[in-house]
């Protein structure tokens, strides 16, 4: 069985996996460079392969809330990395009948995308189905150390759901809230509890999503070394 290194965005998504099994490693930070670093930590570690974990942006409208992605590559501009073929067929068949899956492609994002419509532009430029801002790093550091990696995403915000510009500001590098910061936030702008209110209710949608993953596939994903 495959010891992996888990790249997540925030700490929420790590929290969908269960820490009691030696077979995952699991490092969280928001954003390329730090996605790049808790890579580089994992394959330090002796893993045996990576696996880009957590929530997306969605640009397709055959995606909603809560779907699953297994992407078949991750790319920005030149940079393009293909996802491990064994790894993911072998997941996606010990997946298959637990929930529903899809396949596409993922391109990297260096912030939230805010406007349905800059999703939109983005599915037409890039033809990817969803975008985050932790997967290209992640290829990145398992193509130039020769080791197997995945992206697993399930779609937090859906292509027609727009996000509020200021959500990345009120979250730590790890993903955790700044209390005074959405304070400030709320005082500002009461409409922002009813924003708040929906992406927590998309959020815990795709949360659940990732933790069927990870239950269903059992310790270390269960991936073939």
């Amino acid at each position: 069985m495959a010891r992996i290194g888990i790249i997540t965005g925030i700490a929420a998504e790590a929290g969908c996996i269960p820490r009691n099994t030696r077979e995952c490693f699991v490092r969280t930070g928001i954003g390329y460079d730090m996605a790049r670093k808790n890579a580089e930590y994992c394959i330090a570690d002796n893993t045996d392969g990576l696996i880009s974990f957590g929530v997306a942006g969605g640009l397709s409208d055959t995606l909603g809330c809560g779907d699953v992605v297994l992407a078949t590559l991750v790319g920005s501009g030149d940079r393009v990395f293909e996802t491990d073929t064994r790894w993911r067929d072998a997941l996606f068949e010990k997946l298959n009948n637990d929930l529903p899956l899809s396949t596409g492609d993922v391109t990297h994002v260096d912030d939230i995308i805010a406007d349905p419509l800059g999703k939109q532009a983005l599915y037409h430029k890039t033809g990817a189905v969803v975008c985050d801002m932790e997967s290209l790093a992640v290829a990145e550091v398992a193509a130039e150390n020769k080791v197997p990696f995945l992206i697993v995403r399930a779609v937090s915000d859906p292509v027609d759901a727009g996000v509020p510009p200021w959500v990345s500001k009120i979250l730590d590098d790890q993903g955790r809230v700044k209390k005074m910061k959405i304070t400030r936030q709320i005082l500002k702008n009461p409409v922002a509890v009813a924003d708040l209110w929906r992406l927590g209710r998309n959020a815990n949608t795709a949360f659940k999503s990732l933790a069927r993953v990870s239950k269903s596939a059992g310790p270390g994903f269960a991936l073939p070394v």
